[in-house]
C-alpha cells in the first residue's frame, strides 16, 4: 500500500526486532494509522478485531 508516496507493507518487524508493527485496517479508508504489537495478546486481539 501506498500513502503519500512511500510503500507500506500490511505487517513488518521493527527495526529493533522485538514487535511488529501492522497497519490498523479496521480505519481504512478514512484514516491510515499503524500500531505496535509487542506482545501475543495484542496479536491475537488484532486478529480478532479485524
Amino acid at each position: 500500500m501506498q500513502v503519500n508516496g512511500t510503500a507500506y507493507r500490511s505487517i513488518w518487524l521493527e527495526d529493533e526486532g522485538r514487535s511488529t508493527r501492522i497497519i490498523d485496517q479496521t480505519l481504512l479508508p478514512f484514516q491510515f494509522q499503524t500500531t505496535r504489537l509487542t506482545r501475543a495478546g495484542d496479536a491475537v486481539a488484532a486478529i480478532a478485531d479485524m
